[in-house]
């Protein structure tokens, strides 16, 4: 079976991230109730597998790839619990999932043979402290009309268009306020 955690609970897939340092920043900011998700799990108390989804973007699978309970229960959770309120909270048609071992990847191909799935590789890159450096200066190279600003709460308020909140900040942030005490751009 697969249950949702209530956003109260999410510190208990805390253990599912441990020594993972590849672990998406997005995952981390959810369990933190910082950004939007939902988290399924496979027990409410102890889980070993679980579903983080980070609203209107992803999906990430963490944890043990042998939970048979787990899987055996996946591909109709996506049918009639994960699709549906996908589809129902930003118009998602598509299951796409990041896992970070491989050994999820034999698995969901199994549990997904009937849907062809569609394997992509994504790649992560690693900050640079140098380089980023060298482009601290990139404002004085901008053309005469553009400048580069950091996103306080003048530039939310006078955002007539809502291109500021309607674009990026509602699909990911819980709050103006937990973006402007957490988040930066």
């Amino acid at each position: 079976m697969i249950y949702e955690l209530n956003q109260n609970q999410f510190y208990k897939i805390r253990p599912l991230l441990r020594d993972k340092v590849d672990i998406n920043v997005s995952i981390n900011a959810i369990v933190d109730g910082t950004n939007r998700g939902k988290i399924w799990v496979d027990n409410l108390d102890e889980p070993k597998t679980a579903i983080v989804w980070a609203i209107g973007c992803i999906y990430f699978i963490i944890g043990d790839s042998n939970n048979e309970d787990f899987n055996n229960s996946l591909d109709s959770h996506i049918t009639e619990v994960l699709g549906p309120d996908s589809l129902d909270t930003c118009g998602g048609t598509h299951f796409g999932a990041t896992i970070y071992e491989e050994k999820w990847e034999s698995k969901l191909d199994s549990i997904f043979k009937h849907r062809n799935p569609y394997i992509e590789y994504k790649y992560c890159y690693i900050f640079n402290k140098d380089k980023y450096k060298d482009l601290v200066n990139i404002q004085n190279e901008l053309p005469d009309r553009y400048t580069i600003r950091r996103i306080d709460r003048e530039m939310i308020s006078n955002d007539e268009e809502s291109l500021i909140i309607g674009d990026v900040l509602s699909d990911f942030w819980i709050s103006v306020d937990k973006f402007l005490d957490k988040g930066f751009g």
